[in-house]
């Protein structure tokens, strides 16, 4: 079956961000790995990585769970979680992904998540599936017996035979997981509401407790009411699917801003002052109009393109005609000059970082 799993970078392998990085100056909403992004009410609580450094290994990790990369968060400053406050682990889904569910209309299809979970503190955790106007929510609960311990779960939940479920480029679906949430934001779990919440009542508040960590991998949304093997796919191919969401010209190795010996764009004007379509077409066709920055390849600087020829950065302006599938660029040359520059683009759902 081809793309029975709707989550992208379930196993968590692709980071064109970060590179296995640490962030934890974050202050959300922000993609970290692909596809996954962190929310929350509290900056620089929470630090966020690829196979966490003070996590249980990669090679612990395979043992255990058969997935060589996992994602997670480590409390850097524990936090007193207020009424209003929310810390969350975020996965997005494209509503053209989720159509054929019926979501919204009497036909709903029943879904299962099922994923490895690591836990510092033993109990309830939880999260929730939510719609894109998130006026529907279903909060989800699961046990974590033992502590410091990778641990299979499923969940199965019923279709949402109401509500707005959008079937379109824009949010189809919501899935949360939990690392504190405030009283406002705590439902019973088990049955579809219109009330927003994010966590089941009672749930382990993780960024409570100093050093606390929560770690995820193998995650897979699937039609139907059994949890199957996880949909392996080609590295090539999930990277395909992020790019549909994010890309850059540098190596997957390197991170935006770094600086490099040469970039991707080269451009030789005939003229002083020109618009320059330049042939810079994504990898793939993204999933709206992205949001474009332009790095200097010498110095990182964003928002300047390099010329090489005098060894200095240029001012550089991304025009408004760049679309889904190419851009541009517009700034002011110098003739014979040789110019390079490094392009990311980001048409992530809800936010554009």
């Amino acid at each position: 079956q081809t793309m029975k799993n709707r989550v992208i970078n379930g196993d968590m392998r692709i980071d064109q961000r970060f590179g296995g990085a640490a962030n934890n100056n974050i202050n959300g909403p922000q993609y970290v790995i692909d596809r996954w992004v962190n929310w929350g009410t509290g900056a620089a609580k929470l630090r966020y990585q690829q196979n966490n450094t003070n996590g249980p290994g990669s090679t612990a990790t395979q043992s255990a769970t058969g997935f060589i990369n996992y994602f997670g968060a480590n409390v850097v400053s524990s936090v007193a979680v207020g009424s209003t406050d929310y810390y969350q682990l975020d996965h997005i889904i494209e509503g053209y992904n989720i159509a054929d569910l019926n979501w919204g209309t009497a036909n709903a299809s029943p879904i299962t998540l099922s994923f490895w979970s690591y836990s510092s503190i033993a109990g309830t955790l939880g999260g929730v599936v939510q719609n894109g106007p998130q006026t529907r929510s279903y909060v989800f609960s699961y046990n974590i017996t033992t502590a410091n311990t990778w641990q299979y779960q499923t969940i199965t939940i019923p279709g949402d035979t109401t509500g707005s479920w959008w079937s379109n480029n824009n949010i189809g679906m919501y899935v949360l997981y939990n690392l504190g949430t405030g009283s406002t934001y705590l439902g019973s779990p088990n049955s579809w509401g219109s009330t927003t919440y994010f966590a089941p009542t009672g749930s382990v508040q993780v960024v409570n407790n100093a050093n606390g960590s929560f770690y995820l991998t193998g995650v897979q949304l699937e039609k139907g009411t059994q949890a199957t093997s996880f949909d392996w796919r080609h590295y090539g191919y999930e990277l395909s699917l992020c790019q549909r969401y994010y890309c850059k010209t540098y190596n997957q190795g390197t991170n935006p801003g770094a600086t490099t010996t040469s970039g991707f764009i080269a451009a030789i004007p005939s003229s002083t002052s020109f618009y320059e379509w330049i042939g810079m077409k994504w990898p793939v066709v993204m999933r709206t109009t992205p949001l474009i920055t332009i790095y200097s390849p010498t110095t990182g600087a964003a928002g300047y393109i390099r010329n090489y020829s005098t060894t200095a950065d240029v001012a550089c302006v991304v025009p408004t005609a760049s679309d889904n599938n190419f851009m541009g660029l517009n700034f002011n040359p110098t003739v014979g000059n040789l110019y390079f520059a490094h392009v990311v683009a980001s048409a992530e759902l809800n936010t554009q970082n």
